[in-house]
């Protein structure tokens, strides 16, 4: 109920308990008439905005006192205002009135002079601008119409300069900075439904729902895959309104294969963490040896019963069973023996059926044993091959050692132009004896033939 028309809402009062206080106070208010001096007075305005730190009152020890001696309620106390906000207001307004802009040095004072106001005289504004524009973010998540009143003025701000929000969380990432500026990926919706865009108007960051205050979630980092689970898990429905086909992979999954870790991590904390990730990461631990085998093997034996309880969910579902969202293995297998009948334990004691069962439970068997034989025979003709060409190998490698060796042994000297000259001597020793065995060396068959040719010349 707005503060100040408190008793002109009283109908508009949805429970009755907040009905008999209003009643309450109503009958209060005639026994001890209100004075007249306070007449008109907008007191839920005032306590508001001393609340909120634009009235310069829980700044100071000594008048915080006296309001906490009446038990003043302060509301929540990250939303308020270490800067006197309208004070500063006031000393802004002056100095753009003066100056024409708020570009103000640090060290800053307001003089006392004309035409600077009296009553800020000795106000060190400087410090107050470069607080602000420190809590920039903390302005745009709490105190939007601030930030409207300072644009009025030419404010300029610096995001580099600006703290984060919750200083714990530590300095903003490039997930936090897409997220911000375009969205979660996860509501980058392609012709969604109505429906669904009501329900995130109505849960998302654009106000209260069922009574809940503004928080910092409710800005337009604000998500929620419960609002988008069933679009996803059905399909993305392209832009000719056709759906392709369920997709095999999880949120967290599809969010690290995408690059965003921070809000895989995130979408774990939040909704449950993920088994094929969980498993890549005790893999990771026990090969960096975070971990025993004693607990690698107990995690791995929980992640692999976790995989067969999705397996089971899948499957009731497949068959028609309504399962709830947190529903266990146990309860499950339960529901479906409950559900088979007489004329079902019939068919499953069927001495035939029984038969088939293990007919095709030995042809798995045997398909298994082949495909392991035909593995191991492919091994072993693979193995004499790769055992011929290691040889080969060491072969080639042994002549190349060879080879190094002897011109190792032989590039050794201390005057390589004399071996040179002495190569040069050898090859034309060598080219003159062959020339002078090819003179001496005569084939016998050419020196017939000259003969023949002789007798017939002869004959001629």
């Amino acid at each position: 109920i707005d503060e100040d028309h408190y008793f002109d809402n009283l109908s508009t009062t949805s429970t009755k308990a907040a009905s008999a206080k209003a009643k309450e106070l109503q009958t209060l208010s005639l026994t001890h008439p209100w004075p007249e001096s306070l007449t008109g007075l907008r007191l839920g305005h005032i306590t508001r905005r001393i609340r909120d730190g634009s009235l310069e009152v829980g700044h100071l020890p000594s008048r915080k006192a006296q309001l906490d001696a009446i038990k003043f309620p302060w509301g929540d106390p990250r939303q308020f205002l270490p800067v006197p906000f309208e004070k500063a207001m006031c000393a802004l307004f002056g100095y753009y009135l003066i100056r024409g802009d708020l570009f103000v040095t640090e060290d800053f004072v307001m003089p006392g002079d004309e035409p600077w106001p009296k009553a800020l005289e000795g106000y060190e504004l400087g410090k107050v601008v470069v607080e602000i524009r420190r809590l920039q973010n903390f302005f745009e998540a709490y105190h939007t119409e601030k930030v409207r009143l300072l644009r009025r003025v030419e404010f300029v701000w610096f995001p580099e300069l600006a703290a984060p929000l919750n200083p714990e969380d530590g300095e903003a990432t490039w997930e936090d900075t897409v997220v911000e500026g375009a969205g979660h990926p996860f509501f980058q919706l392609n012709e969604p439904s109505v429906e669904m865009i009501e329900e995130l108007q109505d849960e998302g960051p654009w106000g209260m729902k069922d009574g809940e205050g503004t928080d910092e979630g409710r800005n337009k980092n604000w998500y929620s895959y419960a609002a988008v689970e069933e679009y996803w898990k059905g399909g993305d429905i392209t832009s000719t309104g056709k759906k392709r086909a369920t997709p095999d992979w999880k949120p967290a999954q599809w969010l690290k294969l995408n690059g965003f870790d921070q809000l895989s991590r995130e979408h774990e904390e939040r909704y449950g963490p993920d088994n094929s990730l969980e498993l890549l990461r005790t893999m990771e631990q026990f090969v960096e040896g975070d971990v025993t085998k004693d607990e690698f093997d107990g995690k791995m034996m929980g992640i692999f019963q976790q995989f067969r309880d999705e397996e089971l969910r899948r499957d009731a579902v497949a068959a028609g069973y309504e399962l709830e969202p947190n529903q266990d293995a146990a309860s499950i297998i339960q529901m479906i023996k409950d559900d088979t009948n007489d004329e079902d334990r019939e068919f499953l004691d069927d001495p035939e059926f029984q038969r088939l069962v293990n007919a095709e439970t030995a042809l798995m068997e045997k398909r298994e044993t082949f495909k392991r034989a035909a593995e191991s025979e492919e091994e072993e003709e693979l193995a004499p091959a790769a055992v011929v060409e290691e040889e080969i190998d060491d072969d080639f490698a042994d002549d190349d050692e060879e080879e190094l060796e002897y011109k190792e042994a032989g590039g050794g000297g201390d005057n390589d132009e004399e071996e040179e000259d002495d190569d040069v001597d050898l090859d034309a020793e060598v080219g003159g004896d062959k020339a002078e065995d090819e003179e001496d060396t005569v084939d016998p068959e050419f020196e017939e033939e000259e003969e023949d040719f002789g007798i017939e010349e002869e004959e001629l």
